[in-house]
């Protein structure tokens, strides 16, 4: 998979994470292996440590979001990405969405005919996407292995692409 960041990072697309995890978790993971600084922004749950060394959580929303597509309550990845592209979208031609998981298939429902999700085979995301893949305009396509991304990044994406977002 770091190969196929690296590459996206390369051809200059803003990377960003939105997570259902949290800050510390993710920023430790991505300290340990030295690539924190490929990603343009992180979306996620707050952490913080105390003077015990207690981590305590601070939800990304604390305000009932509603959504149709059952998020979860703190985050609603769907949510998160249409207020990220308000803000940022002019400047991309094309997303890319990396996803696993059922709280993926909200955002996959936001996305443009220009832009891709990329579902994870033999998970959650991939089951609700096959059933119904009329409630996602973007092209869909199904990886298994850090070998597949990056092969489809290759192939199919970074002939115009600008951004891409990372489910973690």
């Amino acid at each position: 998979m770091l190969k196929a960041v690296e590459l996206a990072k390369d051809q200059g697309a803003d990377i960003i994470i939105i997570s259902d995890a949290n800050t510390f978790f993710i920023n430790s993971v991505l300290e340990y292996h030295s690539i924190l600084g490929l990603f343009s922004e992180i979306i996620t749950n707050q952490a913080n440590v105390n003077d015990n060394g207690f981590i305590s959580l601070t939800p990304r929303s604390q305000i009932a979001h509603n959504c149709p597509n059952k998020c979860a309550k703190n985050l609603c990845k769907g949510k998160e990405i249409t207020t990220y592209l308000d803000l940022n979208g002019q400047k991309y031609s094309r997303i890319v969405y990396l996803g696993d998981g059922k709280n993926d298939y909200c955002p996959s429902t936001k996305l443009s005919s220009h832009d891709f999700v990329f579902a994870r085979k033999k998970r959650a995301l991939e089951k609700i996407l096959k059933s119904d893949e009329s409630s996602v305009v973007a092209n869909i396509r199904f990886w298994d292995n850090a070998e597949d991304i990056l092969k489809l990044f290759s192939k199919e994406i970074f002939t115009s692409c600008s951004a891409m977002v990372h489910k973690f």
